[in-house]
């Protein structure tokens, strides 16, 4: 019955077989249709597997049997920005707005829309909206955070974008992800010695082969060799073959006489 394969789809799945919980779950759609959660439990599975089209069917039926739900065209929204239909995203971000204005993760999404389409003023006034309406605390919050700095940063706005990233708390700014940011807004108004200060600091914090090759390649950048072969040394010695200590190696065996 139905149910039960509804059931069963749900143990194989917290038994991390997916596959498995896949085909239980279409096959208990098969024979009932209007099953809201497990349309979107079989969407969910779907997109994970890769399979956008059946997923997206999946969301359409579970908003057909409850149409003032916004989380339908918010995932919705979220798989055409996978499949990269931006036109798509919007319309059904909009709609998961009229449901829900206070939909953080809405604005976001018409964020990417515009940006995939070269709007790039127009997705940082959504992205605003977003990061308005998301708590500090909120997980969000710092990807919205930085997705507008890199926003800034395409709208040739490096020091705009460095001032919205020291919105975030100081734990946070010695972060990988975020000192990514820094750096490179850094090195847009030519000054490679702060983007190496970032990366330093960064590595104080958790010294990593990563970190010490971005701190070598921002002072190659600066003309210092020396200081970018102490820390290609620092780099190998904690994992050679990483793919950025490998372009520290490359960048200076190339200016090296």
């Amino acid at each position: 019955d139905p149910q039960g394969r509804s059931m069963l789809a749900q143990v194989l799945y917290a038994q991390g077989r997916e596959d498995e919980a896949l085909v239980e779950a279409r096959q208990s759609l098969e024979q009932n249709a209007d099953q809201e959660k497990v349309l979107w439990f079989a969407a969910s599975l779907a997109v994970r597997k890769g399979f956008h089209d059946e997923a997206i069917g999946y969301y359409r039926q579970a908003e057909s049997l409850n149409p003032v739900a916004p989380q339908y065209p918010l995932a919705l929204s979220n798989v055409y920005l996978k499949i990269n239909r931006p036109v798509e995203v919007q319309k059904h971000a909009l709609r998961a707005l009229q449901l829900s204005p206070n939909l953080h993760q809405a604005y976001a999404l018409m964020a990417e829309a515009s940006a995939k389409q070269g709007h790039v003023n127009a997705a940082l006034d959504h992205i605003e909206k977003a990061i308005y309406l998301c708590k500090p605390e909120q997980p969000h919050y710092r990807t919205y955070v930085l997705r507008k700095a890199a926003l800034q940063r395409r709208a040739n706005q490096p020091g705009v974008a460095l001032d919205t990233l020291r919105m975030l708390d100081d734990s946070l700014q010695t972060t990988a992800e975020v000192a990514k940011e820094m750096a490179a807004a850094y090195l847009m108004l030519s000054q490679p010695e702060q983007a190496a200060e970032v990366w330093k600091r960064v590595y104080d914090r958790r010294p990593s082969a990563v970190a010490a090759a971005e701190v070598g390649l921002c002072l190659h950048r600066a003309a210092d060799l020396s200081a970018a072969q102490h820390w290609l040394k620092t780099a190998e010695m904690l994992m050679a073959d990483h793919p950025r200590v490998e372009a520290l190696r490359v960048t200076i065996e190339q200016t090296t006489p």
